[in-house]
């Protein structure tokens, strides 16, 4: 029980890093020339236009993950008053999804850049 405790609060804090995140990287997105905070990958950072793109659409996948994953991990509380087996599981499913998410929203946003800015280069 105490282990699933734990769980939810770092999915808890993990979902809200995610939404903050994510609306650091549309703020980003907003100031080409600073590089300091953001998507930054060797194709981000080839134009203005190219750091704009990916920090608003890495943005928006994070803002979304966050919303899904804070959603989940409340819900799993719900579902511990029930099921407290079950809450684990659900707890231990957003911690994988959220590492996933991850990795995912790098290699989509990579492939976009790759698809629009490919003339660029």
């Amino acid at each position: 029980m105490v282990g699933m405790i734990v769980i939810t609060i770092v999915n808890v804090i993990a979902s809200l890093s995610f939404l903050l995140g994510g609306q650091c990287m549309k703020d980003a997105g907003d100031s080409p020339g600073d590089h300091s905070i953001g998507y930054r990958s060797k194709r981000s950072c080839s134009s203005d236009e190219a750091w704009k793109f990916a920090n608003s659409k890495c943005g928006e996948h994070w803002i979304r993950i966050g919303a899904a994953a804070l959603i989940l991990s409340i819900s799993g509380i719900a579902v511990c008053l029930i099921n407290s087996s079950a809450a684990g599981y659900v707890q231990w499913a957003v911690m994988i999804g959220l590492t996933a998410a991850i990795i995912a929203s790098a290699v989509i946003i990579e492939k976009q850049l790759k698809e629009r800015f490919s003339d660029s280069k």
